[in-house]
C-alpha cells in the first residue's frame, strides 16, 4: 500500500481549504443573489465573490489590494521571468515604481535590463547582430531607453562584453543568446 507524500497531503489540504472557502463564500450573506451570477461578466463575478469573501472574513480592502497586487506581479514574473518592469506595468496596470516596491526580487541592473531588451529584439527579428550606433534599433538606442543618464552605452557594452554576452564586431555587436 502506497503512503501519501508530504506534497500529496499538502495538495489535498489545499483542496479541502479551497472547497471550504468556496462553500463559505457561496453561502455568504454578502453575496446578494438578487440577480443571477450568470448574467455578470467574469470580472464582475470575481469581484463580487472576492468582496463577499473579504467581508465574511473581515479582511480590509487595502490589505487585500496590496496582497493581490503582489501576487499579480509575482505570478507574471514567475511565468515570464525576463519581462522588464515596463512590460509588467503595461500588463498589470501597476506603475513601475509600484512594481519595484512590490517585488521581493532584486531589481535588474542597467546592463542586464539592456541585455533583456537585446534578447527580445533578437528573438523578434531572428538575428544575433545589432548596430552599435543609430537612432532606432541600435545598441545605443536600447541603452537610452533603459539607462538614460546613468550609464553610457560604451560602459554597458564593456560590461556585457566582459560577462560574455556581447562580442564586438566592428560597427555591430553580436549578442550571445545561449550563454550558460
Amino acid at each position: 500500500m502506497k503512503k501519501n507524500t508530504d506534497k500529496e497531503k499538502s495538495d489535498y489540504r489545499y483542496l479541502e481549504l479551497f472547497s471550504e472557502l468556496k462553500e463559505n463564500v457561496l453561502n455568504s450573506k454578502y453575496l446578494n443573489n438578487d440577480y443571477p451570477i450568470d448574467s455578470l461578466q467574469s470580472d464582475e463575478i470575481i469581484a463580487k465573490i472576492v468582496a463577499a469573501f473579504c467581508l465574511e472574513n473581515n479582511i480590509k480592502a487595502e490589505k487585500f489590494n496590496t496582497l493581490f497586487r503582489y501576487q499579480l506581479v509575482e505570478s507574471l514574473k514567475q511565468t515570464e521571468p525576463d519581462l522588464p518592469n515596463v512590460q509588467i506595468s503595461a500588463r498589470t496596470g501597476i506603475n513601475r515604481r509600484g512594481i519595484t516596491s512590490l517585488s521581493k526580487t532584486p531589481r535588474q541592473t542597467k546592463d542586464m535590463l539592456v541585455l533583456t531588451y537585446l534578447k527580445s529584439y533578437c528573438q523578434t527579428h531572428k538575428t544575433t547582430h545589432i548596430r552599435k550606433k543609430g537612432h532606432c534599433s541600435s545598441f545605443e538606442s536600447f541603452c537610452q531607453i533603459s539607462a538614460n543618464g546613468t550609464l553610457t552605452s560604451t560602459s554597458i557594452a564593456n560590461e556585457l562584453v566582459r560577462m560574455g554576452y556581447l562580442k564586438d564586431k566592428g560597427s555591430r555587436y553580436q549578442i550571445i543568446l545561449d550563454k550558460k
